[in-house]
């Protein structure tokens, strides 16, 4: 068959990332983000299919959109500006880590453990901080994923930005705020970006990634799957990324002092501006035929 024709079972094979029911007129549609005949997912629309049949699905090549928030630009510069928070509330923070909360639950339990409860609130405000952010831009989303003026991901990445802003005006005295605005920052991209070119990722911690990544590479030798293998080094690259970010943050900490956040903030307002300008082109699928 055509490359350009896919039946039902080309569709299945793929494995489905995304499934969504939505009502249209008096059918049915579903949206199903697949893989077919690329490393990169493709949204196929498609009716409802009759019992004992299949459908065929054609290549119209007509453009639609696409998520630019799920570009792997837009990946690198989140990761970058990840990796650089990270090394900035490290250094210049009271060595913190805003990012993960893993090594802030760890100090504070050692904290506990030891009766030293004034280091208590140094640990455990970014946390509440993290908690508050993933709600927020969970509220964010449920509240405005419909809109039609803006999306719900810049709304996110204009909270980050002012936040990080005013981060770079607190002094020392003010670091357990400062600290609590970045978590809060964090804690909404993991919300809004975690997957790009149709693939789960972290653009503020690299544990996940990496787990992934070493995976995809253990299934392409068995499997001999070359998407396999390019997905895992997209997600060995967004690591490299993430540590050029962290080496760079440390580097304009040690020079630039508490103000240098503001250059993550330049990160994400090149993402807030590429989301902006934008579009991402995106195959269109229609059935060939109807029952």
């Amino acid at each position: 068959m055509d490359s350009n024709y896919y039946t039902e079972n080309d569709v299945d094979n793929t494995g489905m990332a995304d499934f969504a029911v939505k009502p249209a007129d008096s059918q049915v549609k579903k949206e199903i983000s697949t893989d077919i005949g690329s490393p990169g997912k493709k949204k196929l629309s498609m009716d409802t299919v009759s019992s004992g049949k299949k459908r065929i699905f054609r290549d119209t090549g007509s453009p639609a959109k696409k998520q630019m928030s799920e570009s792997m630009r837009i990946a690198c510069l989140l990761t970058l500006a990840g990796g650089f928070q990270d090394a900035y509330s490290y250094i210049l923070r009271g060595r913190v880590y805003v990012n993960a909360q893993t090594g802030n639950i760890v100090m504070l339990a050692q904290s506990l453990s030891e009766g030293n409860f004034s280091k208590i609130p140094h640990y455990i405000l970014p946390l509440f901080a993290f908690i508050s952010g993933a709600y927020t831009a969970q509220r964010i989303e449920i509240h405005f994923k419909n809109n039609k003026n803006i999306h719900w991901r810049q709304i996110v990445l204009i909270i980050e930005i002012a936040f990080m802003i005013i981060s770079g005006f607190l002094p020392h005295e003010l670091d357990s705020p400062a600290n609590m605005l970045l978590s809060f920052i964090c804690a909404m991209q993991i919300v809004a970006f975690n997957k790009f070119r149709g693939n789960p990722f972290a653009t503020t911690m690299c544990i996940g990634n990496l787990r992934t990544a070493t995976t995809l590479l253990c299934k392409y030798h068995v499997a001999k799957n070359t998407n396999m293998l390019i997905t895992s080094l997209h997600y060995f690259f967004i690591i490299f990324m993430f540590a050029v970010g962290a080496a760079f943050g440390a580097i304009i900490s040690k020079r630039a002092g508490l103000y240098s956040i503001w250059t993550a903030a330049i990160f994400l307002i090149i993402c807030l501006i590429m989301m902006f300008k934008e579009e991402a082109v995106q195959i269109k699928f229609l059935p060939l035929y109807k029952d």
